[in-house]
């Protein structure tokens, strides 16, 4: 069952509205170039749109948050604030800067695919910033959540054989609750297991929050629970499918199982980081090709009448 907006407003809340605002003053043709707007970050109708896609940034929501920059490409420049699904707050950002900081390299994907056929007048303007945004925010440090996750592993098997099974949960799924969404999504993939870390970042990934509960035998979604301090479960994956982990009188089985996700968390970081800077080289390209088709077009409005 995919994410979708009004599955995370109901489950989650709505969002507060953005208190720093960037004003935006110019025109963006729509992908069909016969449409244009004057775009003044003050329109209410034009603050919503953006509260939309800063959260679709920050819950995985890949999809509607193409609609949105493809009906107006310039919000991707546009400022908010957001609360992300692991509930960390960012003030003044981008969608695109919270994007490269998660190392959504879906969504990054998905705006490069965009931005290649777009014919509007702004695209030189939204290429380069996108690649400022880029570099303002890319890190090849591995994502704090996943090292958070690694290390609350490390201190769960330093504990007592004994005390394992009663804090399986509060060292392994607090720690859970704060991975990314598209992180969470990996979990949840229906079919393909963390072994295949190329097809995770290579292919699209399904926006799914719902996984295969092994110890109910039954589908529960992350959007009406969550691992840890919101739910009495960590995530394991297994070959094909994301599974609640309970320990229960297999204690040492479990662990074992979370100890070689943490390596294949610590492996899909590396790939998303790769996929990033690639992506990176794209978006340098793109800039360049732009750059260069804005100096060899004449421009209008200083050309002498006829």
């Amino acid at each position: 069952m995919a994410a979708t907006e009004g599955e995370i407003r109901q489950q989650l809340g709505s969002p507060a509205s953005p208190t720093r605002k960037t004003p935006v003053f110019f025109k963006s043709t729509s992908t069909q170039g016969d449409v244009s707007e004057v775009l003044d970050s003050k329109s209410p109708r034009l603050q919503e749109k953006l509260i939309r896609l800063l959260r679709c940034a920050g819950f995985g929501g890949r999809l509607e948050a193409e609609t949105i920059f493809k009906e107006t490409p310039a919000l991707l420049l546009m400022r908010g604030d957001l609360t992300d699904m692991p509930g960390k707050s960012y003030t003044d950002i981008t969608a695109f800067e919270y994007v490269v900081r998660a190392k959504d390299v879906y969504f990054f994907r998905r705006v490069l695919n965009f931005l290649e056929p777009y014919e509007g007048k702004d695209k030189s303007k939204i290429i380069v910033d996108l690649l400022a945004q880029f570099n303002r925010s890319f890190s090849e440090d591995c994502l704090a959540s996943i090292s958070g996750f690694n290390e609350a592993y490390d201190f769960w098997c330093r504990r007592p054989r004994h005390e394992r099974p009663e804090h399986f949960v509060q060292d392994l799924g607090e720690a859970q609750v704060h991975l990314e969404a598209h992180i969470l999504q990996a979990y949840c993939h229906p079919t393909t297991s963390f072994n295949y870390n190329p097809d995770f970042i290579k292919n699209d990934l399904p926006e799914s929050f719902t996984f295969k509960d092994l110890h109910r035998s039954c589908l529960r979604s992350l959007l009406s629970t969550s691992p840890g301090c919101k739910g009495d479960f960590v995530l394991g994956r297994t070959y094909e499918a994301a599974a609640v982990g309970n320990p229960g009188e297999d204690t040492c089985a479990v662990g074992q199982q979370i100890g070689m996700d943490c390596s294949r968390l610590a492996n899909m970081d590396k790939e998303l980081t790769a996929e990033l800077l690639i992506l990176k080289a794209r978006l340098e390209d793109m800039a360049k090709n732009a750059l260069e088709l804005d100096a060899s077009t004449p421009d209008d409005s200083t050309s002498p009448s006829p």
